[in-house]
């Protein structure tokens, strides 16, 4: 299993889901680390920037992730 999947969940491949008539790309866990990071920004009255700022942020938040979950 790499860093940047995990095969157990098909949502993480880059096949992505499919099952049987519905076909859902996949998205890495750097995606969802940072999509999570970036929920918990939004709601930071403390933090305040461009959508780039806080994609970057979430995306540096979601690497940090990464590396301690390979661990």
């Amino acid at each position: 299993m790499s860093i940047e999947t995990n095969s157990a969940f098909p949502w993480f491949t880059p096949e992505g889901y499919y099952n049987g008539s519905v076909h859902a790309p996949g998205m890495t866990l750097r995606d969802y680390f940072a999509a999570a990071a970036l929920q918990g920004l939004l709601t930071k009255k403390e933090f305040s920037g461009t959508p780039e700022e806080y994609a970057t942020v979430a995306f540096a938040y979601a690497g940090a992730m990464l590396k301690e979950h390979s661990k």
